[in-house]
């Protein structure tokens, strides 16, 4: 209907590109697919930067921790280094009492063995361990806050995994996405809320 062809020609594109009224097109559901996705990122990236921070001053303040859990900022691990920070505190106490207390800040049963092993991996650390209390009071004070960070972070994303995945299952697209090798929940979260735009602009 229009006269001017640059107008006519800017028209088709935004109708190809369904770039008119995206957010009803889109729907309120993957609005909010897409809000939480990318505040996941966000709140990933800070996770990923307090990470590193706290790994250069453990490095400080207690290097042979790294290695006593399989992961090191699993909870048990943080909860442990946080209610035992310093090699001496770990050497003060007997493997009993850290058998206990590993157990106590397990979040699901684990056998007695490996917290047995547990136990025993980081005693030895603690005796290697050449910081001891000759570490600066103010790497501790950093530390502690760092682990609590870790730990809400952690909170965070799971608290915003679960919300992510109740809103992409009722997308029939969701399961064929993750159908594919590679693609898990939150890659296929993403896809669904941001593909289709990100697909155009590389086609252009």
């Amino acid at each position: 209907m229009k006269t001017d062809a640059a107008d006519a020609h800017l028209l088709g594109e935004l109708f190809y590109k369904e770039e008119l009224q995206p957010e009803l097109r889109r729907g309120t559901q993957l609005l909010n697919l897409r809000h939480l996705t990318r505040f996941y990122e966000s709140i990933s990236d800070m996770y990923v930067q307090t990470k590193l921070q706290f790994h250069a001053v453990l490095d400080q303040v207690f290097p042979e921790y790294i290695g006593v859990f399989g992961d090191t900022f699993s909870k048990v691990s943080l909860r442990l280094l946080f209610r035992f920070p310093t090699s001496e505190k770990v050497l003060q106490l007997g493997k009993t009492e850290l058998i206990e207390a590993i157990n106590e800040l397990t979040p699901r049963a684990r056998s007695v063995r490996w917290a047995e092993e547990c136990s025993e991996r980081l005693i030895a650390a603690a005796e290697r361990n050449p910081s001891k209390s000759s570490t600066m009071s103010s790497h501790f004070v950093s530390r502690g806050i760092l682990v609590q960070s870790l730990l809400q972070y952690q909170e965070h994303l799971s608290q915003l995994e679960k919300q992510i995945d109740a809103l992409a299952e009722d997308i029939e697209a969701f399961d064929l996405l993750r159908s594919i090798p590679g693609i898990g929940n939150k890659i296929a979260a993403t896809i669904l809320s941001e593909g289709r735009n990100r697909a155009i602009r590389q086609c252009q």
